[in-house]
Order: structure tokens, then C-alpha cells, then sequence
């Protein structure tokens, strides 16, 4: 964003503007980081919004936008207001000739359309959007990208890639269709189509962290792991004070012979984000397999420390106490596994120890536990 020297605009000598221009905000605001949305940009996207010829914003946008609060306050007064009473201005207004009213009927009509569908009615609110389309074709990409979002949130993928399809025909060139596209076919596990998007996306979008990462995924999924990694690789050369790319690049290396590399990410994503339970675990495994067991037991005590919430990291400790020869500890740590998940797998490593300490009556009551969660267990799929 360019600094400006003009003064705001009085919003509250306008209040139909100001909300538009909340609406505004919010349709650039879409899932987007760090770019602060100013009122001038926002009134200028609103004469753009009002003009049937005229993008929105640039579609392949490598800019990433927080809404200003002021917009959040504002939206949330639109939202509270009564929705089917301001849709009676607005169609009132735009009859006698306020051309304004043209995009705020079209976005008053898309906020009714999410109200229907929040309260269950998913088909009445696909008709409403459907509606809206086809009477607003300024509108249209909005109101797709809107629909899309919505149902792919309730689990409907493949409505919401239907919608994401004619968006792609409509705006071939706009990034933010591939991207929520290559989503939806992640959440279906079709990783081929998820890599087609994403390649579609980098492209659009060479020099953006988020669309590397998206590519990087898909290449892991699709056992593409030394192409995952070079991808990864870019997107750190652009974010290098991202932790996730760090972990993300290390699952990659995971499956590859690069040990060594595969540590030392884990290592700069730890370094970046002190906290993170899930890199301390992984970089455990990763020593494991280095056969560097006091480092392994370290980083395990840490990602325990963190969150000891996972029953299998308890049990991890378990085995590395009883190869230790610290039987009581790994009892110990079998026993908060079997609290968090008394699996089998976690009773029948109690009643190992507990036979070998000669406490028999522990461990058949641990065996007799563990047959009779198997017995009463579910049928697996095959």
C-alpha cells in the first residue's frame, strides 16, 4: 500500500457507503495476511465495485490483507441490522436512481444468502446465490467465491468445486480460485487434481510463500519428496522466518536418505517456534533413527512437557525407559498412555513389565483388559 495524503472520507455523513465499503473490505479481507486495507483503498474498490467493468482487485493479488478494525466494527453492524428491511431501501433506492445502491444490493442479497445457509437451509441459499449471479453478473465472482466457501466448510467439497470450476472459466487468471480449488480436493484426498491446482497457482503467483507451500504439499502427497523439497526450498528463501515451511520441508526429507538435513529443519522450525510439541517429537523419531538415543529422549521429554496430551508419545517413552532397564519409569509412562487411550497395544506393554517385576496378578488383569477392548472392538473395514 502507497501512503496517501487525502483525508478520510466522513463515513458517518454516509452511512449506506460505510457499510458498503465494510462489505468491501471484507471481500478483500478474504483469508488474506498482512497488508492493512485503508479507507481510501476501500472507497476506491467501492467505485470499482460500482462499476459492472471494473475488477475488484487484481486477481492474481500477492498482496495479503488485514482488515482494518474499524471494518470489523462496521461489518458487524451490518450484520447485526435487519437484513430483509435494508434489501427494501436498497431495491427502494436503486428504483429512484441511486446508482450507489447497485453493489449494496448485491452484497445485502449475498449476507441473506449466508444467513439462510448458516441456519441449515443449504439448498434455499444455493438458490439464493444462484439468483443473485444470474441478476448481478458484477457480482458474480463474489458471490461464487461466497457460495464455494460456505459449503466447502460444511464438508460439501464437490458442490463447492463446482462453483470454484465456473469461477476458473470466469477468471482464469484469479490465484484465489486455484488455491481454494486445490483445497477442496486436499480435503477429498484427490492429490493429482490438488497438484494441478497448485501448479496452476505458482504459476499465477511465482514469488508467494503460501502458493510454494500449497505446491510443496501436493508433491509430498503425491510421493514427489525430493520435488516437495526444492519447492519448500524456494518458499524459505522467500519466509525464512517461517517455522511451518522448516517442519513442512522436513517431511519431505523424512522420506528420503537426508537425515542430517531432515534434523537440522526440524532444528531452525524449533528455533523459530520454541513451543512446538509436534517438532520436538519429530526431530525424537528423527534421532531414533540416527541411533542417538539420548538426544531422542530429550527432545521426547520436551514435546511431553509441551503437550502431554498423546498417548502414543507416553508410550514411545515407555520403550526407550524399558530398554533402559528403568522399568518402573516406563511403567510409568505406559500408565498415562493407557489414561489418555487404553489401546491393546499400551496394556499389553504394562503387563510385559509387570510379569517382569513377577507382579502376575497386574499383569493378567492388564492382558484380560486388553482381550476384552479387542473383543468388543468394531470390525475393521477391509
Amino acid at each position: 500500500m502507497t501512503d496517501r495524503e487525502d483525508p478520510p472520507a466522513p463515513i458517518a455523513d454516509a452511512p449506506a457507503l460505510a457499510k458498503v465499503i465494510s462489505m468491501a473490505a471484507r471481500m478483500a479481507g478474504r483469508d488474506g495476511p498482512k497488508a492493512k486495507l485503508e479507507l481510501p483503498a476501500a472507497l476506491d474498490m467501492f467505485r470499482k465495485l460500482t462499476r459492472p467493468n471494473s475488477a475488484v482487485a487484481g486477481p492474481a493479488n500477492e498482496v495479503e490483507v488485514e482488515i482494518d478494525p474499524s471494518w470489523s466494527e462496521l461489518r458487524a453492524e451490518l450484520e447485526q441490522d435487519d437484513i430483509d428491511a435494508q434489501l427494501v431501501t436498497a431495491r427502494r433506492e436503486l428504483a429512484a436512481g441511486d446508482q450507489d445502491y447497485v453493489v449494496i444490493l448485491a452484497a445485502l442479497r449475498d449476507l441473506h444468502a449466508m444467513r439462510t445457509f448458516e441456519r441449515g437451509q443449504h439448498a434455499e441459499a444455493f438458490a439464493e446465490w444462484e439468483q443473485l449471479i444470474e441478476d448481478s453478473p458484477h457480482y458474480r465472482v463474489e458471490a461464487l467465491l461466497a457460495r464455494s466457501a460456505f459449503f466447502a466448510a460444511e464438508g460439501d467439497q464437490r458442490t463447492a468445486i463446482h462453483d470454484l470450476d465456473r469461477l476458473a472459466a470466469l477468471e482464469p487468471r484469479n490465484a484465489e480460485v486455484y488455491e481454494r480449488r486445490a483445497r477442496c480436493f486436499r480435503r477429498l484426498d484427490d492429490w493429482p487434481r490438488a497438484l494441478a491446482d497448485a501448479r496452476r497457482l505458482v504459476h499465477l503467483l511465482p514469488r508467494n510463500a503460501d502458493a510454494l507451500q500449497s505446491l510443496g504439499l501436493a508433491q509430498r502427497f503425491t510421493d514427489d519428496y525430493e520435488g516437495g523439497a526444492r519447492t519448500y526450498g524456494r518458499a524459505i528463501q522467500l519466509a525464512p522466518w517461517r517455522a511451518d515451511l522448516y517442519e513442512e520441508r522436513a517431511s519431505c526429507l523424512m522420506m528420503t536418505p537426508r537425515r542430517a538435513e531432515e534434523i537440522a529443519d526440524l532444528t531452525r522450525c524449533i528455533e523459530r517456534d520454541p513451543t512446538n510439541a509436534e517438532a520436538f517429537q519429530r526431530r525424537a523419531f528423527a534421532h531414533a533413527r540416527s541411533r542417538e538415543p539420548e538426544r531422542e529422549l530429550a527432545d521426547l521429554l520436551r514435546a511431553i512437557e509441551l503437550d502431554p496430551t498423546h498417548a502414543r508419545w507416553h508410550h514411545t517413552l515407555g520403550r526407550i525407559r524399558e530398554r533402559q532397564g528403568q522399568l518402573d519409569l516406563a511403567i510409568e509412562a505406559f500408565s498415562r498412555a493407557i489414561d489418555l487411550d487404553p489401546k491393546p497395544l499400551f496394556l499389553e506393554a504394562r503387563a510385559r513389565l509387570h510379569e517382569a517385576k513377577g507382579a502376575a496378578d497386574l499383569a493378567v488383569a492388564d492382558l484380560l483388559r486388553a482381550a476384552d477392548i479387542e473383543s468388543n472392538a468394531p470390525p475393521e473395514d477391509d
